[in-house]
Protein backbone atom coordinates (compact mmCIF):
# COMPACT_ATOMS: atom_id res chain seq x y z
CA UNK A 1 0.00 0.00 0.00
CA UNK A 2 1.49 3.51 -0.94
CA UNK A 3 1.29 5.73 2.10
CA UNK A 4 -0.64 8.59 1.95
CA UNK A 5 2.02 10.47 3.15
CA UNK A 6 5.62 10.53 1.39
CA UNK A 7 8.57 12.15 2.47
CA UNK A 8 10.20 14.34 -0.31
CA UNK A 9 13.63 13.54 1.29
CA UNK A 10 12.91 9.83 0.09
CA UNK A 11 13.73 7.96 -2.86
CA UNK A 12 10.19 8.04 -4.24
CA UNK A 13 9.19 11.66 -3.35
CA UNK A 14 12.37 12.77 -5.40
CA UNK A 15 11.34 10.78 -8.40
CA UNK A 16 7.55 12.16 -8.02
CA UNK A 17 9.54 15.84 -8.41
CA UNK A 18 11.43 14.91 -10.74
CA UNK A 19 8.56 13.66 -12.96
CA UNK A 20 6.25 16.36 -12.15
CA UNK A 21 6.66 18.64 -14.91
CA UNK A 22 6.07 22.14 -14.77
CA UNK A 23 5.45 22.57 -11.35
CA UNK A 24 8.75 21.26 -10.47
CA UNK A 25 10.62 24.60 -10.62
CA UNK A 26 7.84 26.46 -8.89
CA UNK A 27 8.50 23.83 -6.03
CA UNK A 28 12.55 24.33 -6.12
CA UNK A 29 11.98 28.30 -5.91
CA UNK A 30 9.73 28.25 -2.29
CA UNK A 31 11.88 25.89 -0.77
CA UNK A 32 14.58 28.16 -1.76
CA UNK A 33 12.76 30.67 0.06
CA UNK A 34 11.05 28.86 2.44
CA UNK A 35 11.39 29.62 6.39
CA UNK A 36 9.70 28.16 9.85
CA UNK A 37 6.81 29.98 11.48
CA UNK A 38 7.99 32.20 14.03
CA UNK A 39 5.26 31.41 16.41
CA UNK A 40 2.67 28.17 17.10
CA UNK A 41 0.39 30.73 15.57
CA UNK A 42 2.22 31.97 12.46
CA UNK A 43 1.99 29.11 9.58
CA UNK A 44 -0.66 32.24 7.93
CA UNK A 45 2.59 34.90 7.97
CA UNK A 46 5.51 32.37 7.26
CA UNK A 47 3.37 30.91 4.19
CA UNK A 48 3.04 34.25 3.01
CA UNK A 49 6.50 35.14 3.12
CA UNK A 50 7.72 32.11 1.43
CA UNK A 51 5.16 32.81 -1.69
CA UNK A 52 6.25 36.46 -1.86
CA UNK A 53 9.53 35.91 -1.93
CA UNK A 54 9.47 33.24 -4.59
CA UNK A 55 6.93 35.17 -6.65
CA UNK A 56 8.02 38.28 -9.46
CA UNK A 57 7.51 41.04 -7.16
CA UNK A 58 9.42 43.84 -6.24
CA UNK A 59 10.27 42.82 -2.54
CA UNK A 60 10.23 45.99 0.35
CA UNK A 61 13.73 47.13 1.81
CA UNK A 62 14.37 44.36 4.81
CA UNK A 63 14.54 45.44 8.71
CA UNK A 64 16.43 42.15 9.47
CA UNK A 65 18.62 42.05 6.44
CA UNK A 66 19.16 45.72 5.41
CA UNK A 67 20.04 46.92 2.72
CA UNK A 68 18.70 43.56 0.96
CA UNK A 69 15.10 43.57 0.12
CA UNK A 70 13.49 40.54 1.16
CA UNK A 71 9.89 39.98 2.69
CA UNK A 72 10.56 38.88 6.61
CA UNK A 73 7.53 37.53 9.02
CA UNK A 74 8.05 40.75 10.54
CA UNK A 75 7.69 43.32 7.80
CA UNK A 76 4.91 41.40 6.52
CA UNK A 77 2.70 43.29 8.48
CA UNK A 78 2.43 46.60 6.89
CA UNK A 79 0.04 49.38 7.70
CA UNK A 80 -2.32 48.04 4.85
CA UNK A 81 -1.96 44.19 6.73
CA UNK A 82 -1.77 45.42 9.91
CA UNK A 83 -5.30 47.14 9.54
CA UNK A 84 -6.98 43.72 8.37
CA UNK A 85 -5.45 42.35 11.77
CA UNK A 86 -2.62 43.07 13.81
CA UNK A 87 0.62 41.12 14.14
CA UNK A 88 -0.66 40.97 18.11
CA UNK A 89 -3.98 39.40 16.99
CA UNK A 90 -1.91 37.13 15.01
CA UNK A 91 -0.10 35.52 17.95
CA UNK A 92 -2.69 35.23 20.37
CA UNK A 93 -5.25 33.54 17.53
CA UNK A 94 -4.07 33.03 14.30
CA UNK A 95 -5.63 33.84 10.85
CA UNK A 96 -8.96 33.34 9.00
CA UNK A 97 -8.46 32.01 4.96
CA UNK A 98 -10.48 34.93 4.10
CA UNK A 99 -7.67 37.62 6.45
CA UNK A 100 -4.72 36.08 5.09
CA UNK A 101 -6.30 36.41 1.24
CA UNK A 102 -7.20 39.84 2.46
CA UNK A 103 -3.06 40.68 3.05
CA UNK A 104 -1.96 38.94 0.35
CA UNK A 105 -4.20 41.36 -1.88
CA UNK A 106 -2.58 44.32 0.42
CA UNK A 107 1.01 42.93 -0.59
CA UNK A 108 -0.14 43.13 -4.80
CA UNK A 109 -1.52 39.84 -5.80
CA UNK A 110 -4.50 38.55 -7.43
CA UNK A 111 -6.36 36.23 -4.88
CA UNK A 112 -9.27 33.77 -5.71
CA UNK A 113 -10.18 32.14 -2.55
CA UNK A 114 -11.81 28.21 -2.46
CA UNK A 115 -13.28 26.51 0.21
CA UNK A 116 -13.96 23.09 0.60
CA UNK A 117 -17.19 22.62 -0.10
CA UNK A 118 -18.99 19.30 -0.44
CA UNK A 119 -19.57 19.94 -4.67
CA UNK A 120 -16.38 21.80 -5.43
CA UNK A 121 -13.38 18.90 -5.03
CA UNK A 122 -13.14 17.91 -8.85
CA UNK A 123 -13.38 21.91 -9.74
CA UNK A 124 -10.75 22.91 -6.79
CA UNK A 125 -8.31 20.32 -7.30
CA UNK A 126 -8.22 20.74 -10.76
CA UNK A 127 -7.94 24.85 -10.54
CA UNK A 128 -4.98 24.54 -8.15
CA UNK A 129 -3.25 21.97 -10.51
CA UNK A 130 -3.66 24.17 -13.38
CA UNK A 131 -2.35 27.13 -11.26
CA UNK A 132 1.18 25.63 -9.79
CA UNK A 133 1.97 24.71 -13.60
CA UNK A 134 1.30 28.15 -14.60
CA UNK A 135 4.09 30.94 -14.18
CA UNK A 136 4.38 33.40 -11.51
CA UNK A 137 0.94 31.48 -9.66
CA UNK A 138 1.22 30.01 -6.39
CA UNK A 139 -0.87 27.74 -4.33
CA UNK A 140 -1.77 28.33 -0.20
CA UNK A 141 -3.55 25.58 1.35
CA UNK A 142 -5.56 25.63 4.58
CA UNK A 143 -6.23 22.47 6.43
CA UNK A 144 -6.72 20.57 9.64
CA UNK A 145 -3.31 19.31 10.59
CA UNK A 146 -4.83 16.63 12.64
CA UNK A 147 -6.19 15.17 9.56
CA UNK A 148 -3.61 15.47 7.69
CA UNK A 149 -0.48 14.40 10.02
CA UNK A 150 -2.55 12.45 12.12
CA UNK A 151 -1.50 14.28 15.31
CA UNK A 152 -2.67 17.18 17.55
CA UNK A 153 -2.54 19.46 15.32
CA UNK A 154 -4.86 22.27 14.73
CA UNK A 155 -5.88 24.63 11.72
CA UNK A 156 -2.75 25.23 9.68
CA UNK A 157 -1.96 26.96 6.63
CA UNK A 158 1.42 25.89 3.98
CA UNK A 159 2.86 26.60 0.72
CA UNK A 160 1.81 23.76 -1.86
CA UNK A 161 4.92 23.24 -3.82
CA UNK A 162 3.67 20.97 -6.69
CA UNK A 163 1.02 18.52 -8.49
CA UNK A 164 1.96 15.36 -10.12
CA UNK A 165 -1.09 14.44 -12.32
CA UNK A 166 -0.31 11.15 -12.58
CA UNK A 167 0.59 10.24 -8.95
CA UNK A 168 -2.28 12.51 -7.97
CA UNK A 169 0.33 13.71 -5.21
CA UNK A 170 0.65 17.08 -3.70
CA UNK A 171 3.57 18.56 -2.48
CA UNK A 172 3.35 20.32 1.08
CA UNK A 173 6.33 22.84 1.83
CA UNK A 174 5.32 22.80 5.71
CA UNK A 175 5.96 26.13 7.42
CA UNK A 176 6.10 24.49 11.05
CA UNK A 177 9.22 22.71 9.67
CA UNK A 178 10.73 21.55 13.20
CA UNK A 179 7.97 18.99 13.40
CA UNK A 180 6.88 18.43 9.45
CA UNK A 181 9.57 18.03 6.49
CA UNK A 182 8.05 18.20 2.78
CA UNK A 183 5.76 15.20 1.91
CA UNK A 184 3.59 14.55 -0.80
CA UNK A 185 0.44 13.77 0.25
CA UNK A 186 -2.48 12.02 -1.47
CA UNK A 187 -5.47 13.98 -3.35
CA UNK A 188 -8.25 12.50 -0.63
CA UNK A 189 -5.70 13.60 1.92
CA UNK A 190 -5.11 17.30 1.09
CA UNK A 191 -9.44 16.88 0.27
CA UNK A 192 -10.30 15.92 3.84
CA UNK A 193 -8.34 17.93 5.40
CA UNK A 194 -9.34 20.93 3.85
CA UNK A 195 -12.90 19.84 4.36
CA UNK A 196 -13.02 20.93 7.92
CA UNK A 197 -14.66 23.37 9.53
CA UNK A 198 -12.63 26.81 10.73
CA UNK A 199 -14.54 27.96 14.06
CA UNK A 200 -13.53 31.39 13.98
CA UNK A 201 -14.31 31.37 10.68
CA UNK A 202 -17.61 29.36 10.73
CA UNK A 203 -16.87 28.09 7.10
CA UNK A 204 -14.21 25.42 5.76
CA UNK A 205 -11.05 25.44 5.18
CA UNK A 206 -9.42 25.45 1.39
CA UNK A 207 -7.17 27.21 -0.90
CA UNK A 208 -5.77 30.33 -1.57
CA UNK A 209 -5.07 30.96 -5.25
CA UNK A 210 -2.68 33.58 -6.00
CA UNK A 211 -1.04 35.56 -9.32
CA UNK A 212 1.91 37.87 -9.14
Amino acid sequence: MIPALLPLASPEGAELLATCGRSQLKALNLLAHGEPQCHLHACGVASAVTVLNAAPIERPFSSRHSPCRYFTQTDFFSDAVAAIKPADGVKRNGMTLEELGRMLTAHGLRVERLHAEDDARREMLTAAGAHLEANGRFVIANFLGADLYGDDGYGHFSPIGAWHAGADRWLILDVARYCHNPVWVTGDALWHAMATTDSMAGRRRGLLLLSA
